[in-house]
């Protein structure tokens, strides 16, 4: 068993293949923990990476993929765009997840502390660390977000029904309104060269409902910019939209997970807030996650209220500070 710590770009990338296939076998989530989406980040946040491996017989098995910047000594996951972040092995394999995590803390890489934000209590990183805890490191943990959840567990109608009598009919009359007034609400797979021109459209829309968003801070634009287009072509994040004729009225995001589909961002032209098309977005993807067998559909961070209104489940999100050995 052999531990290796990469810290330029270049070999982060010699891995890619290695980490694309062991994130098939994992339960991470295939946008917020794909080589892509660290690579992209890195390389727009202009962070020192510093990602540990750790390998049994010349495989992979398990990657720790953290960064840390010139204006501290702390470790960390490389964006605060990604809603869930996790060590990434295969399921269930916490000797390895362990392993690395107590070779990460034990050994001076000069840093002074670990903050590992976003972490879901099922993942494998809160598992192991939780192993870890017990053999007296020091260890504090936060609950600082919640994620909203749909069970997709069920038919559409099903769902429905549990919902009140005013949101039932509600969507009922978006819908209508929608489809008298010529508006399409469906999901779309675009081409590579379609996929900037939408980006843009993305932005811009987003823009117009959210002022001061997240999105406009700092790096984060080019995070999507450079970012999205290659998980959108591999279906990590999958675009969902309302249109008439060739004009693009609204746009989700959405991050593919195992067995979620969780809503990451959207925007829409506040001329068509008659419809809801938030609303009708949504709906359109808790069908599809019943249509694909898929388990949930995921509002992720946050717990606004026109979130509130579909959930049946919360979800606790943790952050995890660990002092070096």
């Amino acid at each position: 068993m052999t531990i290796k710590t990469l810290v330029t770009l270049n070999e982060v990338k010699l891995i890619q293949a290695s980490w694309k296939e062991l994130l098939e076998k994992s339960k991470c989530n295939r946008a917020f923990s794909s080589p892509e989406w660290y690579l992209g980040c890195c390389l727009c946040n202009k962070n020192n990476p510093m990602t540990f491996v750790l390998s049994c017989n010349g495989k992979i098995r398990a990657i720790l993929p953290l960064v840390n910047t010139e204006k501290t000594e702390v470790l960390t996951f490389t964006s605060i765009l990604a809603d869930y972040n996790d060590l990434i092995t295969e399921v269930n394999d916490l000797q390895s997840a362990t392993r690395l995590l107590t070779v990460v803390l034990e050994e001076n890489y000069q840093y002074t502390r670990l903050v590992l934000e976003n972490i879901r209590v099922d993942s494998n990183l809160y598992r192991a660390i939780l192993l870890l805890d017990k053999k007296g490191i020091k260890i504090r943990y936060k609950q600082t977000e919640t994620c909203l959840i749909v069970n997709t567990n069920q038919n559409y109608s099903k769902y429905l029904s549990e919902r009140s009598s005013a949101f039932r009919k509600d969507i009922k009359r978006k819908r209508k309104r929608a489809h008298d007034a010529g508006f399409l609400i469906e999901e779309v797979q675009p081409r590579k060269s379609e996929i900037p021109r939408l980006i843009d459209r993305f932005m811009e829309l987003h823009k117009s409902r959210i002022q001061n968003s997240v999105l406009s801070e700092g790096n984060n634009e080019c995070i999507l910019k450079n970012v999205f287009s290659d998980l959108i072509l591999n279906g990590a994040f999958r675009v969902f939209l309302v249109r008439r004729g060739n004009e693009i009225h609204a746009i989700q995001l959405s991050a593919q997970g195992v067995k979620s589909l969780g809503y990451w961002n959207g925007g829409f032209n506040q001329e068509i807030d008659v419809i809801s098309p938030g609303k009708l977005l949504f709906e359109l993807q808790i069908i599809r996650c019943i249509e694909q067998g898929v388990g949930e559909f995921d509002l992720l961070r946050g717990n606004e209220a026109y979130k509130k209104s579909w959930a049946t489940a919360t979800r606790p999100l943790v952050t995890i500070m660990i002092d070096p050995i």
